[in-house]
């Protein structure tokens, strides 16, 4: 008899679900199915607080406050970093550092690479950077009918018949049209499949059709930091992104958790629990996961005359 256990599949997707199923099936359901005590990063609780005070910010603008009322009503970074890491440790979770080991400090890492006082040290300058850059582009915060800004913006709709939730960072309007943002602390993505997403949540929840999609990064420009180039909304097919999220929730509910052992393996938060690079406490756990389906309770992989 095979050792088993039970995995619930998700009540709904999102796109860093999907992503994380897609680079690596064994992740997502070591982190996601099993749930295993996960690490995680100095840059990732980092750019959790950019983002919350980002936010803050953009919203007290558009409320009429100025620079001095900001830093009077605003979170400052640090205070942010350290009740967030205060947090990690209470959960008891090793924190990381990603980047460089170098032996200056510099935006690519330092001595203890992106550590802790890294961070207490460029996260101040990175949010002084998206300050700046939005002075320097001037869009204006795209605002829907009902007075609602696009600053966070949540929306819930179905894409390939299951449930999606996902958060819009920004939406601007400007001569191009309106331009989705997803603000990214760490490196530059290389896809823009998210941005199809946001634009699909916007168009569905909202009705608001968008024309250009982008990413910003704090890091890698001077003064206030580095847009990439737009991606044309417009021109991907809904359909593509709708199967994509129906083949992620199919490959789950049939228990298809392949590997994808590559050399970022070194730097994964759950590899002490994967088999496929000889995690140390990979044994802990079973071979074999049956799936049951949130919705019906039944069990959807492996299939019901299986011996298990």
């Amino acid at each position: 008899m095979r050792h088993v256990t039970e995995v619930m599949t998700p009540s709904r997707l999102s796109w860093s679900s999907v992503s994380t199923y897609a680079e690596c099936g064994q992740r997502w359901l070591l982190e996601r199915g099993h749930k295993v005590p996960t690490a995680t990063w100095f840059a990732t609780i980092a750019g959790s607080v950019i983002h919350n005070i980002t936010e803050e910010r953009d919203r007290l603008q558009l409320m009429g406050f100025g620079p001095e009322e900001q830093i009077e009503f605003s979170s400052t970074f640090e205070t942010g970093f350290v009740k967030a890491l205060s947090e990690a440790a209470e959960e008891g979770r090793e924190v990381k550092p990603s980047g460089r080991k170098l032996k200056e400090v510099s935006e690519s890492g330092g001595p203890d690479k992106k550590d802790e006082s890294w961070w207490l040290h460029f996260g101040p300058i990175f949010l002084d950077r998206w300050m700046t850059w939005k002075q320097e582009f001037g869009w204006e915060v795209l605002v829907l009918n009902d007075g609602t800004p696009c600053i966070e913006l949540k929306f819930e709709i179905e894409l390939g018949g299951e449930p999606i939730v996902g958060f819009i960072d920004r939406g601007y309007t400007g001569v191009a049209g309106i331009t989705l943002l997803d603000l990214k602390t760490g490196t530059m993505p290389t896809g823009s499949l998210q941005l199809k997403t946001y634009d699909l949540g916007m168009k569905r929840n909202y009705g608001i059709s968008a024309d250009w999609g982008m990413f910003w990064t704090p890091g890698g420009g001077e003064g206030g930091g580095k847009l990439s180039q737009g991606v044309d909304l417009k021109a991907w097919s809904d359909d593509r992104v709708e199967e994509m999220y129906a083949s992620a929730m199919r490959g789950i509910k049939a228990g298809v958790f392949l590997p994808h052992v590559t050399a970022m393996c070194r730097g994964c938060t759950v590899r002490d629990f994967c088999w496929a690079v000889a995690g140390e406490r990979a044994e802990e756990l079973p071979a074999i996961p049956v799936v049951i389906d949130r919705a019906s309770g039944e069990i959807s992989a492996p299939s019901a005359d299986a011996q298990v």
